[in-house]
């Protein structure tokens, strides 16, 4: 280690170099009497010592050197003079450009991958002027550095003092999950910004950053993440994802189209459907009311074969479920059944995604093939309200194991639990009085049946 260090030393003493490395800021600052300042300069030194340089220009303000530069080694809530660590003064004005320069030294070897925030400032009496913030980074200076440049003798140079850094970081072990020689990749957001509110970062491979897409412009509306391949990589606006390469993911925002079509009752309530020009958010919450109406019921087929649908939110003056509404819904696996549906219709979610279902006690009937090929579905809770389970109601749910049928339900219609391969055991309440044709046939592994005063047997079959 120590001889890596000497080399290192010397190497810095022999090349006598000043690399710089020269960005944009953000869009400058102005107040309102036209003056302005902006840092167009961040750079790292690579002389005797490992210091950040930062150049700030001016615009009508006479006295340039009392600009300011204001630090902070975490992203504050508000840039401003009040909430600054550090505040340095201009070391004199460069020659060429006119603009003012200040150097960062507070660097220990264990801080090369720690970002620094910086901002120029300036006060003349009640006016006060503020940049646009910038962040900066050795490790990210290095990882530019090194992408830029075929020196293979500067390239030697930044990895000798990535690996004291690192060495450092370990021996007092400061920030370790982030060492200097980890490989980093730059990530770019557009329309969007990162967690520390800059649209551009490095992070070191494998570690989860979140994305958060800007408030989208009037009569917009946030669809979805792209990167830079144009592949879609998220529909939440506020997305975490896992660093792997150099990357630019994009915030796409589509025209505000309503994602709902209504149709009056003849109660005036409202019937509620999805708009096929609409491309509907993966938690889709369905709204309450309509023009001041009650939305009381989902259409027939209303959200079939929607697959981008993860969840829904149903409002609480909902009554009715119709046939098919979320049939077919292969991603929807969390759903909410309020406590004032009285009818779910026919294969109203057959084929979805849906793992747990709670019946609400207003439900009072539950029609053929309501959950039909639910594969991923694993416990239901049947509340004492239903009468009937209509035919073919948990066919092929095959990852059911155990159902409860309470008290109230009188009849299980045909072919009920047919082809539930993994269903073992069932309760049967006293209540039933009627079993219709083949209600498990196929479930190989029903073990145990409790039925009482059952009246009416008509071919009932547990084997295929």
């Amino acid at each position: 280690m120590k001889k890596h260090w000497k080399t290192l030393l010397l190497a810095l003493l022999l090349l006598a170099i000043a690399v710089t490395l020269s960005f944009f800021a953000f869009a400058t600052a102005e107040n309102t009497a036209g003056q302005s300042i902006r840092i167009e300069e961040f750079s790292l030194s690579l002389e005797n010592a490992v210091y950040m340089n930062f150049k700030a220009s001016s615009e009508g303000i006479d006295d340039a050197e009392s600009i300011e530069l204001l630090i902070w080694e975490y992203p504050p809530e508000v840039y401003d003079v009040g909430s600054a660590q550090y505040v340095l003064t201009s070391n004199g004005t460069e020659n060429e450009t006119g603009y003012q320069g200040y150097k960062y030294t507070n660097l220990a070897a264990k801080d090369m991958t720690k970002n620094v925030y910086a901002c120029a400032y300036y006060a003349n009496g009640e006016n006060e002027v503020y940049s646009s913030p910038v962040k900066f980074s050795i490790a990210m200076y290095a990882d530019m550095q090194k992408a830029a440049n075929t020196d293979e003798g500067l390239i030697n140079l930044l990895d000798k003092m990535l690996e004291y850094g690192a060495e450092a970081q370990t021996y007092f072990n400061y920030n370790t999950d982030f060492l200097a020689t980890d490989e980093v990749h730059m990530v770019k957001v557009v329309n969007g910004a990162l967690s520390d509110g800059f649209s551009l970062g490095w992070y070191r491979e494998g570690s989860e950053i979140t994305l958060t897409a800007n408030t989208p412009n009037e009569g917009y509306r946030f669809s979805h993440w792209e990167n830079s391949a144009g592949e879609n990589v998220g529909n939440e606006e506020s997305l975490t994802v896992s660093v792997s390469q150099v990357e630019t993911y994009t915030a796409v925002y589509e025209e505000e189209i309503d994602y709902f079509l209504y149709t009056e009752l003849s109660d005036g309530t409202y019937r509620i459907e999805a708009n096929p020009e609409a491309t509907l958010p993966a938690e889709l919450i369905i709204p309450d009311t309509y023009n001041g109406k009650a939305v009381t019921a989902i259409s027939s087929n209303g959200f079939s074969d929607q697959a981008g649908i993860i969840s829904v939110k149903i409002p609480n003056n909902l009554t009715r479920i119709y046939a098919n509404a979320f049939a077919r819904c292969s991603n929807l696996t969390n759903i909410n059944i309020p406590n004032s549906v009285v009818i779910l219709e026919d294969y109203a979610f057959a084929a979805s995604g849906i793992t747990n279902i709670e019946i609400p006690n207003s439900v009072t009937s539950m029609g053929d093939g309501v959950f039909a090929n639910c594969k991923e579905l694993t416990n239901v809770i049947i509340p004492e309200t239903v009468n009937i389970i209509g035919d073919f109601t948990f066919r092929d749910c095959i990852n059911l194991t155990h159902i409860i049928i309470p008290e109230g339900v009188t009849k299980l219609g045909k072919g009920s639990f047919l082809n539930c391969i993994n269903l073992t055991n069932i309760t049967i309440a006293e209540s039933i009085t009627y079993i219709d044709d083949y209600a498990f046939r196929g479930c190989d592994k029903l073990t145990s049946i409790h039925i009482n005063n059952l009246q009416s047997w008509y071919n009932i079959y547990f084997v295929s």
